[in-house]
């Protein structure tokens, strides 16, 4: 939640989140279909050149492979075009069906779209999340570089692999004036 910060009119994020907030932090559903709900508008789907966040992300848990597929995206209101989320995912291709390894990489498709779309049964398991500094992407979502910004890390399971592992950072702009 925002809050003013004494009488200098700067935003600080409250260290106690919403019910919103630890709903879009807790769940293992699709994101973007809470997000419609949420702010009552369609979400596009925005790429962004892979690896701005490269140097704000760890290396994935899972990953075993050096050169995993990287996809970045914010997650956009259609009709505001308030940047809501920001994904950073390492795709495990070699674990991917090519026509699932194809859409992700070449369209804007939501992940959870495309997997629900290729009836590919898959687990997400949270692996952790928080509220810290990450000054590239605090930029691409219109805010300050040393905004504390929250974020959690998960991981898709699919037939026992990691198909992919995803840390989604959330914009203070979905949290101003939500529950």
């Amino acid at each position: 939640m925002l809050r003013k910060n004494g009488g200098t009119g700067l935003l600080t994020v409250s260290p106690r989140a919403t019910l919103l907030q630890e709903t879009l932090l807790r769940t293992d559903g699709t994101v973007t279909d809470l997000l419609e709900l949420f702010t009552g508008e369609n979400i596009r789907v925005d790429k962004v050149t892979p690896g701005l966040y490269s140097s704000e992300c760890d290396w994935p848990n899972a990953c075993g492979n050096p050169g995993p597929t990287i996809r970045d995206v914010v997650l956009r209101g259609r009709n505001t075009d308030l940047p809501y989320i920001f994904a950073h995912t390492h795709l495990f291709p070699e674990r991917l069906e090519a026509p699932v390894q194809t859409q992700l990489s070449e369209t804007n498709e939501p992940i959870g779209k495309v997997l629900r779309q290729h009836r590919l049964e898959d687990f997400r398991q949270i692996e952790e999340r928080g509220i810290r500094s990450i000054p590239t992407v605090a930029g691409i979502l219109g805010g300050e570089p040393t905004d504390q910004m929250r974020w959690r890390r998960y991981s898709v399971l699919s037939g026992g692999l990691v198909i992919m592992e995803i840390t989604e950072v959330f914009s203070e702009y979905l949290f101003e004036t939500t529950l």
